[in-house]
């Protein structure tokens, strides 16, 4: 998971927590592909469930608000423009 863990700390939000959170998040999904190739349904499912978990606690933890352009170029002070 080395490479896995660089990933996450270069895209991380630079909000406390979230690469752990990422991380956690990782794990727990790598778990579903593990408990699937062992033929484990009741493994999958469990994992799955585990996953969704991590799903809900990251975006409960970090909300990002969605603006208009003219509401972000305000709060920056940069211009919004297409990627």
């Amino acid at each position: 998971m080395p490479g896995l863990a660089v990933e996450c700390e270069r895209t991380r939000t630079g909000a406390a927590g979230f690469t752990e959170l990422a991380l956690d998040f990782h794990r727990r999904a790598d778990a579903i592909g593990e408990a699937a190739a062992d033929e484990d349904v009741a493994g999958v499912l469990a994992a799955t469930a585990s996953t969704l978990s991590a799903c809900t606690a990251c975006h409960a933890a970090y909300r990002q608000e969605v603006v208009d352009a003219r509401t972000w170029q305000e709060r920056t002070g940069r211009v919004h423009g297409p990627m």
